[in-house]
C-alpha cells in the first residue's frame, strides 16, 4: 500500500466486548467518507461517478439511506487502500494499530 503507515488508537480500561464491534464500524464509516471527499486523493473517475450517483440515489433521510451510503463508499475503496488491523494490545493503556493511507488528513483524536 502506497503511503501506508500506522495510526495508533489509544484504548483505556473501559472497553467492553461491544466496543470491539462499535469502534471499527464507526471508524470505517468516517474513513470511507474522508477517503472519497479529501481533495488531495486522486480517484478513478469510475469511482467518482459511482459515489456521485450514490448521493443522488440515497438522499440523507436517515435509516437505511445512511447504511446504504456508507456501504457503497466503503466498497468503492480499493482493497489495498482499506485500513487493516496491524496489532491490538489491551493493557493499561492499550491500543489498536491501524495500517492506513497516510495521505488522508483525517485523524481521530488520540484521547
Amino acid at each position: 500500500m502506497e503511503d501506508t503507515g500506522i495510526y495508533r488508537v489509544l484504548m483505556d480500561e473501559r472497553w467492553a466486548l461491544e466496543d470491539l464491534y462499535g469502534f471499527p464500524y464507526a471508524y470505517q464509516q468516517a474513513h470511507s467518507f474522508v477517503f472519497h471527499f479529501d481533495s488531495s486523493q486522486e480517484l478513478d473517475p469510475r469511482i467518482v461517478d459511482r459515489v456521485n450517483k450514490t448521493f443522488h440515489e440515497y438522499p440523507w433521510q436517515g435509516g437505511y439511506s445512511y447504511v446504504n451510503l456508507y456501504a457503497v463508499l466503503f466498497n468503492q475503496i480499493p482493497k489495498q487502500q482499506r485500513p487493516t488491523v496491524q496489532s491490538i494490545q489491551y493493557a493499561s493503556p492499550g491500543w489498536i494499530d491501524l495500517l492506513i493511507n497516510l495521505m488522508l488528513p483525517f485523524r481521530w483524536p488520540s484521547q
